[in-house]
């Protein structure tokens, strides 16, 4: 828009003096002669276009102003509305944490082991999601501890032969952070719509890391063929997405690749 208001002010302006140059009373071009050229035109359009380029310019910045204004007002909402989601989660934290630990108590009293880890597992990851998740940036080793309690629990109600599950690490997780619960979505998601029951699925995950960037990946099966389940995953690809916009604008990449059989996800985050 800009370069269109400055291009008519342009011509406008080189108009009269292609005017003088053809003009028969043209005997040399100089201010002189431009003073006593019969159009007015010569002194005009020197104004009209300082006027045209100072209207352009004032629209340029006046939409950036509001462009600007527009985005920290979306910051602004989206942070409202992820503190709000955060206080529904938390309702009673305390409650449930001791409800768990009371659990746990009695699984460990009944030496019921594998429910006394699975209670364990889910103590830990909620204790992660409401509070250690409050901060910008964690320990990568951290995230990925939490992905193992969630694989953990979701492995819970699937026999062996219907569930395979592979997590594989590359690189020194430890010397690295990541924005807390930003991989989570993707590992649910492949349990939501990769697993049935009497089914054999099969979700691969891998994660490498180097001293610039993490690569994350995660495969499954595609079990979700109904439509409230193709658009439940739908919206919540597109709350990644946005999240992944405000935490690393201009310093991820994410491919999503589906098929009718499986589904892919390839995500990566610059350092």
């Amino acid at each position: 828009m800009l370069f269109v208001f400055l291009l008519i002010g342009l011509l406008l302006i080189l108009f009269p003096y292609i005017e003088v140059l053809l003009s028969w009373q043209f005997q040399r071009f100089s201010l002189e002669h431009m003073a006593h050229h019969p159009s007015w035109l010569i002194w005009v359009n020197p104004l009209m276009y300082l006027v045209i380029t100072l209207i352009s310019l004032t629209i340029h910045f006046v939409r950036e102003s509001f462009k600007n204004e527009r985005q920290k007002r979306e910051l602004i909402e989206n942070q409202l509305t992820t503190e709000l989601d955060f206080l529904h989660a938390q309702i009673n934290p305390h409650f449930l944490f001791n409800t768990l630990n009371n659990l746990f108590s009695i699984a460990q009293r009944d030496k019921s082991e594998e429910l006394a880890t699975s209670i364990s597992m889910l103590s830990g990851l909620m204790r992660y999601m409401l509070y250690d998740s409050k901060v910008t940036r964690v320990s990568l080793q951290k995230e990925i501890a939490h992905l193992r309690d969630f694989i953990g629990l979701g492995q819970i109600r699937f026999t062996k032969s219907e569930l395979d599950v592979n997590l594989n690490v590359e690189g020194d997780a430890d010397k690295v952070t990541i924005a807390p619960m930003i991989l989570l979505p993707f590992v649910e998601n492949a349990f939501k719509h990769g697993v049935r029951i009497e089914e054999e699925s099969r979700i691969e995950i891998s994660i490498k890391v180097t001293s610039e960037q993490i690569e994350f990946r995660c495969f499954n099966f595609n079990y979700a063929r109904d439509k409230e389940s193709l658009e439940s995953s739908g919206i919540g690809l597109e709350n990644v997405k946005r999240r992944l916009a405000l935490l690393y604008p201009g310093k991820h990449e994410l491919k999503i690749i589906g098929t009718g059989e499986s589904f892919e996800i390839h995500l990566r985050l610059e350092l």
